[in-house]
Order: structure tokens, then C-alpha cells, then sequence
């Protein structure tokens, strides 16, 4: 009822701003975050964020395909989906479209922002950035009718929750590699489970991400730029290797689970590893 009648009252503008909120908290703009970060400014705080966040793209589609909970479209009436979850598959499709319990977008933002905030170390950025935004992301997806509010509250507390278990990792175990596998030893039970391709999506991921930290820490170490032209380069070309790999191998084997989960590993291991070889071989200071 509480969706409904913020519904009815929504109009244009609404939905505008609900679509707006909704993409801060998606995983591709806070994916080329991390890649701004990783590539341009601060490369611990760009492996931090990243970490973070596949590791909610994995636990969040865990506790969905436990309660199996149906988005409130589904099942009421009264509640239209204004924005789909996922916009280019069936708004219906409940496989591509994932579960509702937790809100995924509330805890990325909720993983994310705050961080960004306690980096930034300002009063405005806590409020703004590491309160506010999680805030109006998380209250966006059920005006839009995609979750119910408490999935949005579960949401928040899960992107904290993992703040917490990667902090206490950090602090227990000097090794950062050890520490990235760990988190993504906790995935493995939902390969046994997990319907929802979100599982997939985000699995694969943090699987890349994990080997491509490693690699560029081993084998590249690649350091910051201040020349405007090269970061800009680093964070185009990094999205057209990652798309690249990511979508070419769809395009050519299909897109089953296995598969999916291969494509998104390729794809983040050449872009977070294989791709700053570039870095040092053709950037002359």
C-alpha cells in the first residue's frame, strides 16, 4: 500500500529522479568507479571498493535464492514496476529479473559510498555522499515497485555488514591476495543453489578480480598518472576491454551460467590485470 500511494503521486519528475538514484547504485557506474580509482588515483582504495562491492554482487544473490522472495510487481496489483530491474530482459522474466530480498542496489551503495566518504574525510562528504546517497538509492528502488522496503533496509545492512568482514580481514590478514580469495571462497556454496543470473554475474566478477589484483600486483605494478590525457585513455580502453571480453565471448558461445560466469572472469581479469601492462609499457612521463 505504502508503494502504491507513492505511486499514484509520483508523475514524470518521479520517475525521473527514481531512475537517476536507481542508476548511482547499479554495478556498471560503481564498477567504472572502482576503475577510476584503481586505474587514476589510488589503487588500494580501487581494489578496496571493487573487493567490496563483487563481494555483495555474490552474497546478496545468496540470501535471494534462500527467501526466494517475489518483487512486489509480481504479486500486487496495485504496484506497477516503473523501472526494470534489469531494463534490457523481460520485466517479468523472474530468472534474469532476480529475487527481491535484499535490495542489491542498497547494499552496493551502502558498500560503496562510505567508503568513498571516509577517504574523502569531510563532514559534507559523510552527509552527502556516505549517508544521503545510500539513502535516496535505496528509497528509489521501492518507489519504482522493483523491492519492498524492507528489502531496501536489508540491503543497507548487508553493503555494511561487508565493510566490516573486509576491514576485519584486513586487519587479521596482512596478505591481501589470501584475504580477496577468502571472500571469495564464501561464493562457493551458491554454485550449488543459485538460479538467478545476478549470482553468476557477480561471482564471476569477483573470481576475475581476485586473479587480476594478484596479477598486477606480481607482475605489473603499474603507478598513478597526473597527465589528464592518460587517464582518461586508461579508463576508455579499460571499459572497451572489459565490454569487449565480457559481451565477445557471449556473442560467440551463448550465454549459459558457466558461461557467464567465464565471460565477467575474463573480463575483469583482463581489465584489472592484463590491461595495465599498457601503463608501463607505452606511458612516457
Amino acid at each position: 500500500n505504502l508503494i502504491s500511494t507513492i505511486q499514484e503521486h509520483f508523475g514524470k519528475l518521479g520517475v525521473l529522479l527514481s531512475q537517476f538514484c536507481s542508476l548511482l547504485g547499479q554495478e556498471y557506474p560503481l564498477v567504472l568507479m572502482v576503475m577510476i580509482f584503481f586505474f587514476c588515483i589510488d589503487k588500494k582504495l580501487g581494489e578496496r571498493l571493487g573487493i567490496s562491492l563483487m563481494t555483495v554482487l555474490i552474497w546478496a544473490p545468496m540470501i535471494k535464492n534462500i527467501f526466494l522472495r517475489r518483487r512486489p510487481y509480481f504479486d500486487h496489483e496495485n504496484v506497477k514496476i516503473l523501472i526494470a530491474p534489469v531494463p534490457t530482459e523481460d520485466a517479468y522474466d523472474i530468472m534474469a529479473q532476480g529475487f527481491s530480498l535484499p535490495s542489491a542496489h542498497s547494499a552496493c551503495s551502502a558498500a560503496a559510498y562510505p567508503q568513498l566518504a571516509h577517504v574523502i574525510n569531510k563532514k559534507w562528504a559523510t552527509i552527502i555522499i556516505g549517508i544521503g546517497l545510500p539513502l535516496v538509492i535505496g528509497i528509489s528502488r521501492f518507489c519504482v515497485g522493483a523491492h519492498y522496503p524492507t528489502d531496501v533496509i536489508c540491503g543497507w545492512a548487508l553493503g555494511l555488514i561487508s565493510i566490516l568482514v573486509i576491514n576485519l580481514l584486513k586487519d587479521k590478514i596482512k596478505n591481501q591476495d589470501i584475504s580477496n580469495f577468502i571472500l571469495l571462497l564464501t561464493g562457493i556454496p551458491g554454485l550449488f543453489y543459485c538460479q538467478s543470473e545476478d549470482f553468476y554475474t557477480g561471482f564471476g566478477l569477483l573470481l576475475g578480480s581476485c586473479f587480476g589484483f594478484m596479477f598486477e600486483r606480481e607482475f605489473v605494478d603499474f603507478k598513478p598518472t597526473k597527465k589528464l590525457i592518460y587517464n582518461i585513455l586508461r579508463i576508455a580502453l579499460g571499459i572497451c576491454v572489459f565490454l569487449a571480453f565480457a559481451q565477445g565471448i557471449k556473442f560467440i558461445f551463448g550465454d549459459t551460467l558457466l558461461i557467464r560466469v567465464i565471460r565477467y572472469a575474463i573480463g575483469a581479469f583482463m581489465t584489472l590485470g592484463i590491461f595495465p601492462l599498457l601503463f608501463t609499457r607505452y606511458e612516457k612521463e
